[in-house]
């Protein structure tokens, strides 16, 4: 994992996704990470790539209690990740 880049990730989300607390991003930053590293969404795959000092087991334990936490901004989320989308685009 290249923690340069990952951070780098990390700062650009939290500045385009603003609903998130620090942790939520860390989070999003890591998982999204992953998935482009392993090139698919399947959790061991993703855990395997975002993993750093983990195992594996802990890594897939952390994407299923993120997704699974009712507690996450959803809504704020998405109106946020669509701003960025349609502001990258161009759009308004």
């Amino acid at each position: 994992m290249n923690n340069e880049i990952l951070y780098q990730w990390e700062q650009e989300i939290g500045m385009h996704l603003p609903s998130l607390n620090s942790w939520q991003v860390e989070n999003v930053a890591l998982m999204s990470y992953g998935v482009l590293k392993a090139e698919g969404c399947q959790q061991q795959k993703v855990a395997r790539q975002m993993r750093g000092h983990e195992q594996v087991e802990s890594a897939t334990r952390r994407i299923r209690l993120f997704l699974g936490n009712s507690n996450f901004p959803m809504e704020g989320f998405w109106t946020d990740w669509v701003g960025w989308v349609v502001q990258a685009l161009g759009g308004q």
